[in-house]
């Protein structure tokens, strides 16, 4: 592994450009969230069709997280990265000339392969580019991608959406994975610098030796629920305001901003307080049960005060998932196994991601609000009850 020579230049440098840029497919991740009412309205869409509309967006990254992993070994980051951007730009264009549900459906299927790419390109241009020592703070930074993506969503769609409807926003994410493209196919040099490569035979031995292990599968499954808990509230959270607040869509989009904007000092935050008190574990557990216990609260809290509960929202419940990301590359016997390990969890995230949006839409659609939250504060305390099983997890 030659790769003193290769990171002379500041590995942050490159991660910031990087971070920027893999905020596109994200971004299109959030458009249908951040103009729900808009969509609903202008498509006659059931609470429930919007929710699969949403998540089937993390169709695609349920399937290719591992497969991904592969193609990613194969190909290398760099050639990755475009093929991710060909993803949102190829699923975008679909939404821009069709309006049926089910050619929608498509269009986020493929848009969510670009999603799950550079899902992985991030933390492998991480795990080559900086020291061992470095990589834990790198990944907090790069975590805020989603983060970021977020606050540009909230607080750009609606507006886009009230002057030129929701195809607007489809224009706006199909132009940004272009821009995204151009500028990463620059960055061929720099990326490719870092890179390290693996024996031919690596990616199948560790696929057999993580999928055995049981603390792995344990981190996941908690990702999974807790994943299910936070982006069922966030996903719906624009359309509770809007509907039942009685709040105009484009500041409802503003305030739900908040919890992407103070999700970046979260994701960074729970990785550094890990890190100092030494634990991952008590840390998912105690963030898990808060989270749990807050999203049962929308309906009690007043309007006014509304960015408040939002706030704490987004700090607590963005700092879950990187203290497990960082945990699972702990509970495996070889730093070699670690990206697929990440590659597993991802799967299993994006799975919640999936499955968020219907669970909450079918409860709500059968029952109310109130309920819907109660069930989704009981999955996150689950969720973190789950690790309390991991006797490998410090």
């Amino acid at each position: 592994m030659e790769m003193s020579e290769k990171q002379k230049s500041s590995p942050w440098g490159l991660l910031i450009i990087v971070l920027i840029l893999a905020t596109a497919p994200p971004a299109a991740l959030f458009k249908i969230a951040s103009v729900q009412t808009t969509m609903m309205n202008a498509l006659g869409l059931t609470a429930t069709q919007v929710g699969l509309l949403s998540s089937s967006f993390s169709l695609a990254s349920v399937v290719m997280a591992i497969p991904g992993g592969i193609i990613a070994a194969k190909f290398g980051n760099w050639k990755t990265g475009l093929l991710s951007f060909l993803a949102v730009m190829v699923g975008g264009s679909i939404g821009v000339f069709f309006s049926g549900l089910s050619l929608l459906i498509l269009a986020r299927v493929i848009e969510g392969v670009g999603q799950v790419l550079i899902g992985l390109v991030g933390p492998s241009v991480i795990s080559q580019a900086f020291a061992p020592e470095k990589r834990g703070k790198a990944m907090g930074v790069f975590m805020t991608y989603m983060s970021i993506a977020s606050v540009m969503a909230y607080n750009i769609f609606p507006r886009i959406a009230r002057s030129s409807g929701w195809k607007g926003t489809w224009v706006f994410t199909t132009l940004f994975a272009l821009a995204c493209l151009l500028v990463w196919a620059l960055l061929k040099k720099p990326i490719t610098s870092t890179e390290v490569t693996a024996s031919n035979d690596e990616p199948q031995v560790r696929l057999t030796d993580v999928v055995k292990n049981k603390s792995v599968w344990l981190i996941s499954l908690q990702v999974t629920f807790c994943t299910i808990a936070f982006q069922g509230v966030f996903l719906f959270m624009s359309n509770y305001l809007v509907t039942v607040r009685g709040m105009e869509e484009a500041a409802a989009g503003s305030l739900c901003s908040i919890s992407g904007t103070i999700g970046i000092l979260g994701s960074i935050l729970s990785g550094t307080i890990s890190d100092k008190l030494n634990t991952r574990k008590w840390i998912i557990l105690f963030l898990a049960l808060v989270c749990g216990a807050h999203y049962i609260l929308p309906p009690m809290w007043p309007t006014q005060v509304f960015f408040a509960y939002i706030f704490i929202f987004g700090l607590l419940g963005n700092g879950i998932t990187p203290v497990a990301f960082t945990g699972v590359t702990e509970v495996v016997s070889s730093p070699r196994l670690a990206g697929v390990a990440v590659a597993m969890v991802t799967l299993m995230m994006n799975l919640g991601i999936l499955l968020s949006t219907p669970i909450f839409g079918m409860i709500l659609d059968s029952s109310s609000w109130q309920t819907a939250y109660i069930c989704m504060g009981v999955i996150s305390m689950l969720g973190g009850a789950l690790v309390l099983l991991c006797k490998n997890l410090k």
